[in-house]
């Protein structure tokens, strides 16, 4: 009999632990909300941008994949924040912006593939901003040569008509 209320009481008190720690992620949701343009918790997100003046981002326990490669940039300068935690966000960037990298990055990796080049003055400028904590953060230029279309096929299958009984494997 004891040993049933000593497993209750365990299971109750997982039961308000893990109450508690969603109650904390959700408060902490909320704030950034109030300071970051777009928040992404418990999903994943894909932004492709065709013109692009600056943006916030907070992933909490989520993926971000951020499309900067066909973007225009209004002005001569634009900067995107970061926050990530628990989360991977990729930022992909067009090869002709200068973009600069500064941040901070704790117990997390980061992926920098851009070079920075402070002497060009006459490149559209990005500045990239992080805070991750237990995150990846990737940053990297497209890349024509990576960039393959594949034309994809559709196979026919058993239920298409131009399949003949006969094309259809043997039973064993």
């Amino acid at each position: 009999m004891k040993k049933g209320k000593i497993i209750g009481v365990a299971g109750l008190a997982a039961l308000a632990g893990s109450g508690y720690a969603a109650y904390k992620t959700m408060t902490k949701v909320k704030v950034l909300k109030a300071t970051y343009d777009q928040v992404i918790a418990f999903n994943g997100s894909e932004k492709k941008y065709e013109t692009f003046e600056g943006d916030s981002y907070a992933a909490v326990f989520a993926g971000v994949e951020i499309d900067l490669s066909e973007a225009e940039m209004v002005g001569d300068s634009a900067s995107l924040r970061i926050y990530a935690e628990f989360a991977g966000v990729e930022i992909t960037v067009p090869k002709d912006w200068n973009v600069k990298v500064d941040g901070i990055a704790d117990k997390a990796g980061v992926s920098n593939q851009v070079d920075y080049r402070p002497d060009d003055t006459t490149s559209k400028r990005l500045t990239i901003d992080y805070n991750i904590k237990f995150a990846g953060l990737e940053i990297k230029r497209v890349d024509e040569e990576d960039t393959i279309e594949v034309e994809i096929e559709d196979e026919p299958s058993f239920g298409d008509p131009e399949i003949k009984e006969s094309d259809a494997p043997a039973e064993s």
